[in-house]
């Protein structure tokens, strides 16, 4: 398989994967389903793992700094790291059996009504690297007959290309590459369409603020925000979990919409704001830990030893 890296990005993730490996497991679906498929996957997990992710995937810090977080109880095991790979494996075949067949996987809810409000009026969903939250929109629309289109950001990767999510009826996808995203976002914003963006992972001249997640500093985007607040658009924030082998938990925030206080610096307003996502970020890693899917130095660690 192949071994791509995004080009102008300061993060140090790597995406692996090829047309022919996605292929070859929508095969796999189409003929012996979902467990038999999940069962393979042990053996092609078991190879990325131990041949091909790079030594320094950052597996060890993310545990590690998980086990100190407020001296929690609940202790990552030794197994964490192959069952935080396996767990993506899962991630990415899913997508590809929902496409096999679009009944596959139940949805539970937390606050559903809270995106039905948000499609109404047109706005942004916050989401992040953790759970599944490509998966989500075309569960949702499972149960809601009548979700609006979404333009959703996303990375140009060989999964897209088999996917063809740019052809479902609920997503218009906008690649991240595109030299006019700025207008494509505000056409799209103007015209009553939910924008899905990640809020945990920022890219080259994107600004962003350091905020403690996890007990520790780490900077996080804060564009959607400005964003919100020059189109006058409610945001909120939203993860999709995978809670069993054909279920999934859609958990969505409250819409809110963010204004500036002139009394207040629009640093110190920013920060505040990027608090509250990240708040809502630690309770999902706090019930979901093997579905944090950041394999990289997520708290820039190593520059500061250097």
């Amino acid at each position: 398989m192949s071994r791509k890296a995004l080009k102008k990005s300061p993060w140090s993730g790597v995406y692996y994967g090829n047309h022919l490996g996605y292929v070859i497991f929508q095969l796999f679906l189409q003929t012996v389903g979902l467990r038999i498929t999940y069962f393979f996957l042990h053996f092609v997990v078991l190879y990325y793992y131990f041949f091909r992710l790079p030594k320094d995937s950052f597996t060890k810090q993310f545990k590690e700094n998980y086990n100190q977080w407020e001296k929690r109880s609940r202790k990552l095991s030794f197994f964490y790291g192959y069952k935080r790979v396996y767990q993506f494996g899962q991630i990415l075949v899913d997508r590809l059996a929902l496409r096999v067949k679009k009944d596959i996987f139940s949805l539970t809810h937390t606050g559903v009504d809270n995106l039905t409000t948000l499609t109404k009026s047109g706005g942004i969903l916050l989401g992040s690297h953790m759970g599944n939250w490509e998966i989500g929109l075309p569960l949702i629309q499972k149960y809601q007959k009548t979700m609006p289109s979404v333009a959703m950001v996303v990375i140009t990767d060989a999964l897209q290309e088999i996917t063809k999510i740019d052809k479902t009826a609920c997503i218009i996808p906008i690649h991240i590459e595109d030299k006019n995203l700025l207008i494509t976002l505000k056409t799209h914003i103007e015209s009553g369409k939910v924008i899905a963006l990640h809020g945990d992972r920022y890219w080259k001249n994107m600004r962003s603020l350091e905020v403690d997640f996890m007990g520790k500093p780490a900077r996080f985007p804060v564009g959607a925000f400005i964003t919100a607040t020059i189109f006058e658009k409610p945001l909120a924030f939203v993860n999709v979990f995978k809670r069993g082998t054909f279920s999934y938990e859609l958990v969505c925030s409250s819409p809110k919409l963010y204004q500036w206080n002139r009394n207040i610096s629009r640093e110190k307003q920013l920060k505040i704001w990027a608090e509250e996502y990240v708040q809502f970020l630690e309770e999902g890693v706090r019930k979901f830990p093997e579905q944090w899917f950041n394999f990289y130095d997520f708290w820039k660690e190593k520059d500061k030893q250097s």
